[in-house]
């Protein structure tokens, strides 16, 4: 899926300024940023020290609205600002893989069950299974939380899972908490 620059640029701005009124449809536009390639045309240099046409891959969009980039060439992860910085689309989305859902499911549970046992033994496999799930659509079945304002049939997409294995969301109703694996149950979408 793929919108105008301007209603990108829009749609980050209402997340940055807290604009919920177009909560749900800001966050699609969001979600579809996951995995498109970018160039930098401006940033300040004293906030991001990062040469003018340094060029990377979207990795999430965070509840303040920044856009965080993994960078080509080892600039590390520095993010972008809607309305601070500008940047450039480049068209080409990175190439994801799509795992079965059982799978994505066993690796995150050995992920959080690594942490007590110490097996790392498919450390690397799990970890890229996780890191797939960036920009994923799901939709929630049960929560186990009885604080949270998440309904089943609540939907969102992937931000990024935690080294325990904790799927962080960002909800299209509500700001919602993570999921937990083992714990809660989704359906991707």
């Amino acid at each position: 899926m793929s919108f105008s620059d301007e209603l990108v640029l829009a749609a980050l701005l209402h997340i940055k300024n807290g604009d919920d009124s177009m909560r749900r449809h800001d966050n699609i536009v969001a979600g579809s940023l996951i995995g498109r390639r970018v160039r930098l045309a401006f940033a300040d240099p004293a906030q991001r020290p990062l040469a003018c046409g340094a060029e990377g891959w979207v990795r999430s969009v965070l509840d303040n609205g920044d856009v965080t980039v993994e960078w080509d060439h080892g600039e590390g992860r520095f993010w972008l600002v809607p309305g601070a910085d500008r940047w450039e689309w480049l068209g080409a989305t990175r190439p994801t893989v799509r795992y079965p859902d059982g799978l994505v499911l066993e690796a995150l549970l050995r992920i959080k069950s690594s942490l007590t046992s110490g097996d790392k033994s498919t450390r690397s496999l799990d970890k890229k299974v996780a890191e797939s799930l960036s920009g994923r659509r799901l939709r929630l079945v049960f929560i186990n939380d009885e604080y949270t304002d998440l309904e089943p049939g609540d939907e969102g997409w992937v931000r990024s899972v935690d080294g325990a294995g904790t799927v962080s969301v960002r909800w299209d109703r509500v700001v919602g908490t993570a999921l937990i694996p083992g714990s809660d149950q989704w359906e991707w979408l």
